[in-house]
């Protein structure tokens, strides 16, 4: 899944959020599946932004079946007078792309698809 869309833009993947999910065949536990989508993205094309990663991740996770959401926050606290944007993959609510504690440290600006991940 990784391979297929790494080509595509940042905004492409987010749209691609929308389509409904899939039913698969394949059961892979959503970490799991996380880690490898990530994995393999930063072996055949490098680090990206972390935006595009995050989107990329959901969308293989879409495609393997689980109802997955990619979610955009920014600090509330700025850094060095700049707020940063944070990206992170959801499934039924439980982060899944990252350990860091995200839903504590960062403050919710937009969830693609709007009902997915909860």
């Amino acid at each position: 899944m990784v391979l297929r869309h790494r080509r595509c833009a940042t905004d492409e993947l987010v749209g691609m959020l929308e389509r409904p999910t899939p039913a698969s065949p394949w059961r892979v536990g959503a970490l799991d599946a996380a880690r490898a989508a990530r994995a393999t993205q930063r072996a055949v094309c490098g680090f990206a932004s972390p935006l595009r990663e995050s989107a990329l991740t959901a969308v293989a996770l879409r495609e393997l079946g689980h109802c997955a959401g990619l979610v955009v926050g920014v600090e509330p606290v700025p850094d060095g007078g700049r707020r940063r944007l944070c990206s992170w993959v959801e499934v039924g609510g439980r982060v899944v792309s990252t350990d860091v504690p995200v839903e504590t440290l960062c403050q919710v600006l937009a969830r693609y698809p709007e009902k997915a991940g909860r």
